[in-house]
């Protein structure tokens, strides 16, 4: 069973994440705020990206579950569920900071790809001992090869 998520981020929205006046914020926004989590997730866990290679994302599922009004603060989560040999599994989650109202869950797909051939390669060795230590085993699945 996954534990809860071991890292989150807070964001504040801009005047300019609301969608056309409803003072609601517009749902593409949680895909950047996605982003960004991840990236702080990958500076906290001291994760270096070898040259020529890029994590490429081949999938995004997102939930909608209620709205997040702009003058709300979001708190945004994310870890990692599966490590196969060249993909990655990750789920983040949106909650409203103060309440922990659930805004949206995404799950997302990518893949380790060398940028000059367009082919996908094994995660490095580092990025999976450093997820599995800090998502711990028993909450991150491991393909085998």
């Amino acid at each position: 069973m996954v534990e809860q998520f071991k890292f989150s981020i807070n964001i504040r929205p801009r005047a300019t994440d609301e969608y056309r006046g409803t003072g609601m914020v517009y749902m593409s926004t949680y895909l950047d705020w996605t982003e960004d989590v991840v990236n702080a997730y990958v500076e906290k866990l001291g994760l270096v990206t070898p040259p020529n290679l890029a994590l490429v994302p081949l999938r995004q599922e997102i939930t909608y579950h209620s709205p997040l009004m702009i003058r709300e603060e979001a708190k945004v989560s994310n870890r990692i569920t599966r490590l196969g040999r060249s993909s990655t599994v990750g789920d983040t989650q949106i909650t409203e900071a103060r309440s922990g109202r659930l805004i949206v869950t995404i799950m997302a797909v990518g893949v380790w790809m060398d940028i000059k051939t367009g082919r996908s390669v094994p995660i490095p060795d580092e990025w999976k001992q450093k997820v599995i230590a800090f998502e711990g085993k028993a909450n991150v699945e491991v393909a085998e090869g």
